[in-house]
């Protein structure tokens, strides 16, 4: 089992606090939050890169930080581009063999179609070849858990599928995977857990199924009216993000709530333009868990 146990961690003060996940064997848990919520932070000390001010990173109940060479049993996919921009992808990749002490994995390597590309620089490289080769690195000493920071962003639809089934082809072979991910639809697709970040606390984690279940009754609502009627919402209790000129609450019953809202909102002098449903149902719940309104 992989395990964060009561992590405090940042750079030069605790940006992410009192942080407890435990991934099994197999299981795709899925860090989602707001840009500036921590979780990059997070995984990079899940990873072995940052000590934790305070508890510990467990695998197997052993401490990573205590014990290096048990990082060598994790492997990390860093947010953005590969590093090293000079050196050929088959040199950077013998640079990582002879670190790990392991074996170039032709079949790794062909999977992620980092073979086609072994004589081009890393500079060379499309943004989806470079994130290929970052999760071939990854790969290299055949670990027992993922640390992925968005795998798949900024890649175009086929490539981002193509990492997505290798990223459950890993779970299914029974590595722990740990994900941050902003694409809903992704985490939906490749999740078996969800937890949310929101300024530097886990505010919610369950499974997903058990989110899915608890996410058909709600509706995510769109309103667009004269004037700001974000307190007035509040008053009658639902939690409120602004886009725009549009304001979005989640309801459990759009048909019997949103008259009420609308005579609410007619009463208090505001006249609106616009009432529809919108979002995604994890998107709702999202919102919901980071405005508090449960």
């Amino acid at each position: 089992m992989f395990k964060l146990e009561d992590v405090n961690v940042g750079y030069t003060g605790i940006v992410v606090r009192d942080v407890n996940i435990s991934v099994n064997p197999g299981e795709i848990h899925a860090l989602l939050g707001p840009n500036g919520s921590g979780k990059s932070t997070l995984l990079r000390s899940a990873a072995g890169v940052i000590p934790p001010f305070k508890g510990r990173v467990l695998l197997d109940n052993i401490d990573i930080f205590r014990n290096p060479s048990v990082k060598r049993r994790i492997g990390y996919v860093p947010e953005g581009e590969a590093v090293f921009k000079g050196f050929t992808v088959e040199k950077l990749i013998r640079i990582m063999c002879r670190l790990y002490e392991a074996k170039i994995d032709e079949e790794i390597l062909k999977e992620t179609k980092v073979k086609e590309i072994m004589n081009k620089t890393i500079s060379s490289l499309s943004m989806g070849q470079k994130r290929r080769v970052l999760l071939s690195l990854a790969l290299i000493h055949d670990p027992d858990v993922l640390i992925l920071d968005e795998p798949t962003a900024n890649l175009d639809f086929m490539t981002a599928d193509e990492i997505k089934k290798l990223i459950k082809r890993f779970a299914r072979e029974g590595r722990a995977i740990f994900m941050a991910s902003h694409n809903i639809p992704e985490v939906q697709e490749l999740a078996s857990h969800v937890e949310v970040i929101f300024k530097g606390s886990i505010v919610f984690q369950d499974l997903l199924s058990n989110v899915e279940r608890h996410i058909r009754s709600l509706t995510s609502v769109r309103i667009r009216c004269t004037g700001d009627p974000s307190a007035c919402l509040r008053e009658l209790g639902y939690g409120v993000i602004q886009e725009g000129d549009s304001y979005i609450i989640a309801v459990k019953d759009f048909d019997e709530e949103v008259p009420k809202i609308s005579a609410y909102l007619g009463s208090r002098g505001l006249n609106i333009k616009e009432i529809t449903k919108a979002g995604n149902p994890l998107d709702e719940l999202l919102r919901e868990k980071l405005e508090g309104s449960l």
